[in-house]
């Protein structure tokens, strides 16, 4: 598992147990990754794409503002998952969003 250093020195389960679903399909990402005054839990730099997991203290319209910064200011998309089962479809989801980004991820990167 890799982390950036972020001052936080722990991770909830979801995100530890989001980061080992992402593991499994053998994509690189990296845990607590800044892009300015935000923090995005999980970051695939190959796609350049953020994923955050829900729990409980997420709140939808700031967090729905949040992404919309996160790709005005850095061009990353986020992909939001509220639960962690069924495992599959968690998985499908994450790879259908990833191949999505896929091919735009180095134009994105070049403009922030």
């Amino acid at each position: 598992m890799r982390g950036k250093d972020t001052g936080r020195t722990s991770f909830t389960n979801g995100q530890v147990a989001l980061h080992k679903m992402i593991e499994e399909l053998h994509i690189a990402a990296d845990m607590e990754v800044e892009f300015g005054p935000f923090c995005v839990d999980i970051y695939i730099s190959e796609t350049h794409t953020a994923i955050e997991f829900d729990g409980s203290g997420h709140l939808r319209k700031r967090d729905r503002i949040r992404d919309q910064r996160l790709m005005e200011k850095f061009q990353l998309p986020v992909l939001r998952v509220k639960n962690l089962s069924p495992k599959s479809e968690i998985q499908g989801d994450i790879i259908n969003f990833l191949a999505k980004w896929a091919s735009s991820a180095k134009t994105r990167k070049a403009m922030y």
